[in-house]
């Protein structure tokens, strides 16, 4: 399914593989408030905007952790 094929309002799974993380960091990233997604239904289910979900995944997040281990990766290769 190509993007423009998709529905403008993508369920977790869908979302989820869509910018290749996993349902849980989307719950994650929605209850820190780092993403909104609409609640349908009685159950309230999540759907997340796929114009939204495309910008985050435009941009990539780099944890200060990983800096710090690529950073020693290559200062021990050089050595």
């Amino acid at each position: 399914m190509t993007y423009h094929e998709l529905p403008e309002l993508l369920t977790i799974k869908q979302a989820s593989q869509l910018i290749n993380v996993h349902p849980n960091t989307l719950r994650n990233w929605e209850r820190e408030g780092k993403i909104a997604a609409v609640r349908i239904g009685s159950r309230r289910d999540r759907r997340f905007h796929k114009v939204t979900l495309m910008s985050i995944s435009q941009t990539p997040i780099i944890g200060a952790e990983f800096r710090q281990s690529q950073s020693y990766f290559f200062e021990s290769q050089a050595s």
